[in-house]
């Protein structure tokens, strides 16, 4: 039985959301941050996380999500690896599918939630299976 690793975060952007286009449409690259303050400790740890939003959900981020702008983000998930220009290898975590991402709101920045399209029901990302493999 395949599995899937599924997850719902809050977190903040980590700048404005580019709007880009493929043969597929349009769509929008998400990168935002979490931070974590383990008690007794004084340093804060981050932890980065990044996916891509298409259609309708990506032109509003594009337009109103700015740095620190708070996210709700909720998807599919794996972790990935690269190399830094000093080769040490660093991680983060990505969504391979992100089935809804909203800006939350700031009480300094009220935001238009009309404007806004619903978030989008994604087709299964497995079939449903007749029989439990136990």
């Amino acid at each position: 039985m395949p599995t899937i690793a599924t997850c719902s975060v809050v977190g903040h952007s980590y700048g404005p959301v580019e709007l880009k286009q493929n043969d597929k449409g349009k769509y929008a690259q998400v990168r935002f941050w979490t931070s974590d303050k383990v008690k007794g400790q004084e340093e804060k740890k981050f932890t980065s996380w990044e996916g891509f939003v298409s259609g309708p959900q990506a032109e509003w981020l594009a337009k109103d999500c700015k740095k620190g702008s708070p996210l709700f983000v909720q998807g599919t998930i794996r972790l990935g690896s690269w190399k830094k220009e000093d080769g040490t290898e660093s991680y983060r975590i990505e969504f391979t599918r992100i089935n809804e991402c909203r800006l939350l709101e700031r009480e300094d920045a009220a935001m238009d939630q009309s404007a806004r399209p619903a978030p989008r029901t994604p087709a299964p990302a497995v079939a449903a299976v007749d029989e439990t493999p136990f």
